[in-house]
């Protein structure tokens, strides 16, 4: 149903009550609204090249739909264009690229407020500044996010969206760096050295003493006296010390959980996502991005106009 919203003027002597009242549509009165705020911006002129870029409500670019026009007004709230193709309306959300000699091209989100026929054909398209574009752009770079509760580095939207931004140029992408992950859930594992039979991080070895003087190995534990002194169980040399009597070796390791012996032991992760326990040899490798663009600020566009 439709609604009016009516307006009385208060009636002059002899006259009709209802000769004043007037009835308006919302939607005009939203509209004699928006112009107001309109003209409480101000203005300036400015006659660049822009392109602009069809977007989706959810970000994506429709780059099949990009458009080179020119810039007529700017304010610190909106912007005009004139175009001579395409199809345009209220409310639609756009890309637009602005070119600056110095700094080159300037991105910003933008939301067609109006769209006015002009006498030679050409649309002259009113936008403010926002919409689903100046979400994406908002901070001027992105970064990869480390989530706890999901146990890996994330971003706001997949790989395919930010790819598509890429490859129209808007957005520089630039490698941060690789890190292994859950071959199963893609979240960050512990990682620790484990046995190689079992997979249990339960896992020491014996240190081991080297005497240089007779050549004897032997666990550290032999050479303890229980005092600070360390003495060789076979030659009884006393105050040995590290590096110029002694060098420490790495024994044998063992295993606490299945009691299995090696010299050598297993990279093991363990998600604690999924709880997945994994050789690291099986681990995914992921990398991680930082994505870049020059983002249009219409308040120092605005400042250096005036």
């Amino acid at each position: 149903m439709q609604h009016s919203v009516e307006h009385v003027d208060k009636p002059s002597a002899g006259s009709n009550a209802d000769a004043g009242r007037v009835s308006l549509d919302p939607n005009e009165l939203a509209a004699l609204c928006e112009q107001e705020i309109g003209r409480r911006d101000k203005r300036f002129a400015i006659e660049r090249p822009v392109q602009l870029t069809a977007v989706s409500l959810d970000g994506m670019l429709d780059t099949s739909r990009r458009h080179n026009r020119t810039s007529r007004e700017i304010s610190a709230r909106g912007i005009s264009v004139d175009v001579t193709s395409g199809t345009f309306h209220a409310s639609q959300p756009l890309l637009l690229g602005m070119h600056f000699e110095q700094l080159g091209v300037q991105y910003a989100g933008l939301i067609i407020r109006r769209v006015e026929q002009l006498e030679d054909s050409t649309l002259r398209l009113g936008a403010d500044f926002g919409g689903p574009a100046a979400e994406v752009l908002s901070t001027g770079h992105l970064m990869p996010e480390f989530r706890a509760e999901q146990m890996a580095f994330v971003m706001p939207q997949g790989p395919q969206f930010y790819d598509t931004w890429t490859e129209s140029g808007v957005l520089q992408k630039t490698l941060l760096d690789h890190v292994m992950v859950c071959p199963r859930c893609a979240a960050i594992p512990t990682v620790r050295n484990a046995c190689r039979k079992c997979g249990s991080g339960r896992v020491t070895n014996d240190r081991l003493i080297h005497h240089f003087a007779c050549a004897y190995v032997g666990f550290k534990s032999e050479f303890e006296t229980g005092t600070n002194d360390l003495v060789c169980p076979k030659c009884q040399m006393r105050k040995l010390s590290i590096g110029a009597d002694f060098e420490y070796l790495i024994g044998e390791n063992r295993c606490r959980s299945c009691g299995w012996r090696d010299s050598e032991v297993e990279l093991v992760g363990h998600c604690l996502r999924c709880s997945n326990r994994f050789e690291m040899t099986q681990a995914r490798e992921q990398e991680l991005y930082r994505y870049d663009v020059s983002r249009l600020d219409p308040l120092a566009v605005t400042s250096e106009l005036g």
